[in-house]
């Protein structure tokens, strides 16, 4: 007993800290979390257990332990974060054995057992009387009770010392299997006569029931079970009203199955009852109850029996994987794929998940297989417009090339001409219309020659300080003029060699002589070509190949294309359909714009420039533009191929000499045309970075943080992407690894890509540099953010372990009031507040984690898709105001650039892509920067808003944590997520804003100091401002004063 504090009153020790106070004057409330009961042992402690958590007073009964229900209020009796591929059960241990009594059963070690570690069958799963394991188990376990294919194994046999025999009872197979029963028993053990799941009422159509007459003669075996039952001296009575008796003289309920239950009534007149086309029926609790009672199986046709599954939690509401139940093969049923716990027959849910791995060897077959096929279908486009290749001459203006003062090193002869002589003519040549021209062609054969490196530069440099004496020494003026006339690849050219940047400076002088050597000779350039055009396509399939494999297999183990349109609500389903939403819309509308804007540029050069002249039909035009979408994802790589083959071409034509006075405006267009190409490649790359990166980057990281949550809110696929160490094939958690670090890899160069195309490949190695960390900045956050978004939702980071803790419930009333300490004094809180268990649905509802997110998983994916719609509508009004390009586009293009804005800040057209004086492209410089201030700041405003969820999220879980931590003490999971979603909830907006001033900081010295034509910005006269080394200065400046 335990002394009260007013010295009058003592109670029980075993009925202390249950939650209410004994004591009158409450004194045992505070002994509840003292630590002197550590370490001391329970009122009978054979059969008790000390709570270890808080409330070390509180003392439970063994058999109560890991039951599913707290029952110490401290909860330190269950483990409610156990993973679900863990088993709360240790299979291994349950080995058969023979108890005392020669009765055949199930070894429990350290059990409370009165006859010993041999507990026999028949005292399994009984339901009301249940013994302890020293492994945490009893024989009521719930798991243990319900596993069909542990019990089918095992007998139902019982040891009579009468007969000296082994009686044969009958095994219950519905949900309650692991029971014994034995209906006829007459032994003095106490044995169960009926199946608690009620499996064994089935019944024979209308036969009659028993009369439930008892006579101590003839029901021998109900001697124990009808004692009382008749009057003194009666052998023989109708029993009524006496339930064991009962129980023994109709153990199958045939009476239950009459309309009007009583004795000799017929069987299966019941409308309630299930009646099976052999002439049976059963209990309507057996009806889809996931075990067969009728022969043919007609009780849990999956069709049928789909809803009540799902409701009896029998599959889980996330199953779509159609396959035989692993219980009872005959049956299918649905099962959640690769989720860790085998559901199917032979385990082919989770055999599938290493069956179906990307294979490597399948991922390079894939590339090579799409790369020649596309060279192949262009080659056979190339083939059939060929019939219209001669149908007409295109014809330029004729220019003089005898005033051009670079016409001898095109040719390849020398002119020994003074300098002076070459400045005059390239003076007098600079007034000319057709310097554009000539200038442009000359400089790109300049690049082309067959002539050592050193001497190119020279002569580059040489150009260039004549075109800034031309210019009296002012540098703007002079970039503007090399802008306007001379092709953007050409001028990157000119200016690494003017002002060497990274890779010059630091490549050996050997590489670059074994590079030039190789590439001179006509096999080393066939092969460099070769090389260079099939690894170009191969990037350009490198992610489509990935996703299409992944989305193939997420498919196959979801059970096919009808059960992801049958299920499209569930998670699984949700990551295919953005899985395939990122894959098929960056290039659907990249190819719809192909459409619009150039259809025949995938047809070639001459094939472009005879459609210019002789347009096509209007609905030949239609077939053109329709084949082109519908082949869209064929679209990049033959752009891709047409751009080599005609670059190619141009370097051959200028190689080959002037032959013609029309071949320098032939190249002008051709080098319109293959800017024209990159423009349509530039859209592709864009929709590929702004979709298909960031937001299978988001799934792909979720997913891999799903498998390894104590606290998932949902299931599906998690095992899929765990790594298999006894597999030969790589384990799929390392390949999701591997292909997250490959898309971040791929933001990178996509987004170098991106730039380079924009500027036609005229961008430095510093100016790469600032890209990549941009993008590689802003793409981990918006990633992140987006996957903070469904951090909550989906139960990441264990941030849920409160509400996790919250799936057992309590198994004290919710209606009585919970007294706990507070600074010496007592508070008291309706204890409904600590068990949130609704006792009002059948069976009680679990609290939701809404009550800590406000809305689910279903509800957060239209939030999220209403904010990226509003996010688009707002960034349509700033561009409007601030982008006069944008404002000028048509509304597809609007589009596709709304959606490139979603997560990147971007801006519509840089201050270089149109033409005009110094002024001018300043003047768009300060309407550009305008523009990202602006996208910036919506970002900013876009992400603040995606990490509003663990805001909210947090106020809950603190709440919740310091009622838990003041009353009922806390589990070490709700610790870490307490403090973890503390630190989130001021780390997160801290760094949306410093990676957004960041980024806007990036973007101004990008501009300002790498910026292919950043000294268009500069106000500086000295002809030499922005070169890196002061010997090019002082050798420039030489020649300018020599010129």
């Amino acid at each position: 007993h335990y002394p009260c504090s007013d010295g009058v009153q003592c109670v029980l020790e075993e009925d202390l800290c249950q939650g209410a106070p004994l004591c009158q004057d409450q004194s045992d409330v505070s002994t509840c979390t003292s630590k002197d009961w550590l370490g001391a042992s329970c009122p009978f402690p054979d059969d008790f257990t000390r709570c270890n958590n808080t409330r070390h007073g509180q003392c439970i009964q063994n058999d109560k332990l890991k039951d599913n229900f707290y029952d110490c209020l401290d909860r330190s009796d269950e483990e409610p974060y156990l993973k679900k591929t863990e088993s709360p059960v240790d299979w291994v241990s349950l080995t058969n054995c023979t108890d005392i009594k020669q009765s055949p059963g199930i070894l429990c070690n350290g059990s409370s057992y009165h006859g010993g570690d041999c507990i026999p069958y028949y005292e399994w799963c009984k339901g009301e009387q249940s013994y302890k394991c020293n492994n945490d188990i009893s024989t009521n376990n719930e798991v243990i009770c319900s596993n069909f294919t542990f019990w089918i194994h095992q007998t139902c046999e019982l040891f009579d010392s009468f007969y000296d025999s082994l009686i044969q009872g009958s095994r219950c197979n519905g949900t309650n299997s692991g029971e014994c029963i034995f209906p006829y028993y007459e032994g003095l053990e106490d044995v169960s006569r009926q199946c608690l799941d009620k499996s064994d009422q089935t019944h024979i159509q209308s036969k009659n029931c028993p009369d439930m007459v008892y006579n101590e003669n003839l029901h021998v075996h109900c001697e124990n079970d009808c004692y009382g039952a008749c009057k003194d001296g009666e052998e023989s009575c109708l029993v009524e009203s006496h339930e064991k008796c009962e129980a023994c003289l109709d153990p199958t309920n045939c009476r239950g199955s009459c309309t009007t239950p009583g004795p000799s009534c017929k069987s299966c007149t019941n409308q309630d009852y299930f009646e099976c086309s052999e002439f049976f029926c059963i209990h309507p609790f057996l009806l889809c109850d996931g075990h067969p009672h009728c022969a043919d199986g007609l009780d849990e046709e999956l069709d049928s029996c789909e809803e009540e599954y799902r409701r009896r939690k029998i599959i889980q509401r996330e199953a779509t994987y159609k396959c035989q139940s692993i219980t009872h093969p005959e049956l299918y049923t649905l099962a959640v794929a690769c989720d860790g716990k085998p559901e199917c027959f032979q385990e082919e849910d989770e055999r599938r998940c290493l069956q179906h791995l990307i294979s490597p060897y399948l991922f390079v077959i894939g590339i090579l297989v799409l790369t020649m096929t596309s060279i192949f279908v262009h080659w056979i486009i190339q083939m059939l417009a060929l019939t219209r290749n001669n149908m007409t001459q295109v014809s330029f203006e004729e220019f003089d090339l005898n005033d051009f003062f670079l016409y001898s090193l095109i040719t390849g002869k020398q002119d020994e001409k003074s300098k002076e002589d070459l400045a005059n003519v390239f003076r007098k040549s600079h007034a000319q219309t057709s310097y554009g021209l000539e200038i442009n062609f000359s400089m790109i054969g300049l690049q082309s020659l067959n002539i050592h490196r050193n001497q190119r530069i020279e002569l580059n440099k040489k150009y260039y300080a004549m075109e800034l004496a031309v210019h009296n020494g002012n540098v703007a003026e002079a970039m503007v003029c090399l802008k306007k006339n001379i092709n953007w690849e050409t001028c990157g050219q000119i200016y690494e060699d003017v002002v060497p940047g990274l890779k010059a400076k630091y490549t050996p002088e050997k590489v670059k002589d074994w590079i030039d050597s190789f590439t001179a000779t006509s096999l080393g350039s066939w092969i460099v070509y070769i090389v260079l055009r099939i690894a170009r396509v191969a990037s350009i399939y490198f992610d489509f190949v990935k996703d299409v494999l992944l989305f193939v297999t997420m498919v196959r183990l979801l059970g096919g294309p009808a059960a992801l349109m049958r299920y499209p609500e569930n998670f699984s389903g949700q990551v295919v359909f953005i899985l395939i939403a990122s894959i098929f819309t960056p290039l659907i509308s990249s190819g719809i714009l192909h459409a619009i804007k150039s259809p025949f540029l995938i047809l070639g050069f001459q094939q472009k420039m005879a459609e210019n002249t002789n347009p096509m039909k209007n609905w030949k035009r239609k077939i053109v533009q329709c084949t082109i979408v519908c082949c869209s994802f064929l679209n990049p790589v033959m752009l891709q191929s047409v751009l080599e083959n005609e670059k190619r071409n141009m370097t051959l034509m200028i190689r080959s000499g002037i032959t013609s006075k029309n071949k320098m405006a032939v190249i002008k267009e051709m080098c319109v045309f293959c800017k024209e190409i990159k423009q349509r490649l530039l859209e592709f790359r864009k929709g590929e970075f702004a979709m298909e990166i960031i937001f299978q980057l988001a799934t792909q990281m979720s997913m891999l943080m799903l498998n390894d949550t104590l606290t998932a809110t949902t299931s599906g696929l998690e095992t899929i992407f765990k790594q298999d160490t006894q597999s030969d094939v790589a384990g799929a958690q390392a390949i999701l690894i591997l292909s997250i670090i490959g898309s971040f890899l791929s933001a990178v160069s996509t987004s170098i890509k991106i730039k380079k195309l924009e500027k036609d490949d005229f961008l430095s190695t510093t100016g790469k540099i600032i890209t990549g960390m941009r993008s590689l900045m802003t793409t981990l956050l918006r990633v992140w953010c987006l996957v903070f978004f469904f951090t909550p939702y989906l139960g990441l980071l264990n941030i849920l372990a409160h509400w996790k803790g919250e799936q057992i419930p309590f198994r004290t009333s919710p209606s009585q009031e919970f007294y706990f300490m507070v600074d010496g004094k007592v508070e008291t809180i309706p204890f409904k507040v600590l068990n949130r268990v609704d006792n009002s649905t059948t069976p009680p509802s679990l609290p939701h984690y809404s009550l800590y997110t406000q809305i689910d998983l279903a509800s957060a994916y239209k939030v999220i898709l209403c904010l990226l719609l509003v996010q688009m509508i707002v960034t349509h009004g700033a561009k409007y105001f601030t982008s006069k390009s944008y404002k000028q586009s048509c509304f597809f293009e609007k589009f596709v650039h709304l959606t490139e804005c979603l997560n990147i800040p971007s801006i519509h057209s840089d201050w270089d892509s149109e033409g005009g004086n110094v002024n001018q492209h300043r003047q768009r410089w300060r309407q550009v920067w305008r523009e990202m201030v602006a996208m910036e700041m919506i970002t900013w405003l876009a992400n603040i808003i995606l990490v509003l969820p663990i805001l909210v999220t947090g106020i809950y879980v603190r709440e919740r944590h310091f009622l838990t931590a003041l009353s009922v003490g806390s589990f070490d999971e709700e610790i870490e997520a307490f403090n973890l979603v503390t630190l989130l909830m001021w780390v997160l907006p801290l760094s949306v804003t410093v990676v957004a001033l960041l980024d806007l900081a990036l973007f101004h010295l990008y501009n300002t100091n790498y910026h292919p034509w950043k000294l268009i910005l500069v106000d500086d006269k000295s002809g030499v401002w922005g070169l890196e080394s002061r010997e090019n200065s002082l050798k420039l400046r030489d020649s300018h004063n020599e010129l």
